[in-house]
């Protein structure tokens, strides 16, 4: 009899031990598959930043006209339309612009000075000449800089660039 109760309390407690062992084992997995998604996340959110840092790549000069541009936009001392609109007025009919890059924006006192590259294309290498007169007739409103012209295009097209300082009056309206 003691053999009997023996064999049946060892079966019990080698059921109950197996029981333990399976629970155990599956938090163990759990643990395991939690940290492995918690590395995953942690990798793809590395991958991510790397991404996003090697997508946007700014040197000192473009940081430079960043801050200046916020500066702006934060003060709204720049009328962009406005200096658009002049602008317009002084580019040749057969001439398209092609590009406007912002070199610098000064203040004194109420008067803003913006310095500007201006590329364009005319029809024919005499439209660098023609928005040059022009400009020279806008009173001040834009000093001519240094001008260059490119070699004429395949398409019939001269390209040319004009670096022009735009004087605005804060309060001009």
């Amino acid at each position: 009899m003691v053999v009997v109760l023996m064999s049946g309390w060892t079966m019990m407690w080698v059921s109950a031990e197996k029981a333990r062992l399976a629970r155990e084992s599956d938090e163990v997995t759990r643990s395991i598959e939690t940290r492995r998604k918690r590395y995953e996340d942690v990798q793809e959110e590395r991958e991510r930043r790397k991404r996003e840092e090697e997508a946007v790549v700014i040197n000192d000069s473009d940081r430079h006209q960043l801050a200046a541009a916020r500066g702006l936009l934060e003060r709204k001392a720049l009328s962009w339309t406005r200096m658009l609109s002049d602008l317009e007025r002084f580019v040749p009919n057969d001439t398209r612009v092609t590009g406007i890059k912002v070199e610098s924006v000064e203040e004194a006192g109420r008067t803003i000075l913006a310095r500007l590259e201006v590329k364009a294309a005319g029809k024919a290498p005499s439209e660098m000449t023609a928005m040059m007169n022009l400009v020279d007739k806008s009173n001040g409103l834009f000093e001519l800089g240094q001008v260059t012209q490119e070699s004429t295009l395949e398409s019939g097209e001269t390209p040319f660039t004009v670096n022009l300082t735009y004087r605005f009056e804060r309060g001009e309206q």
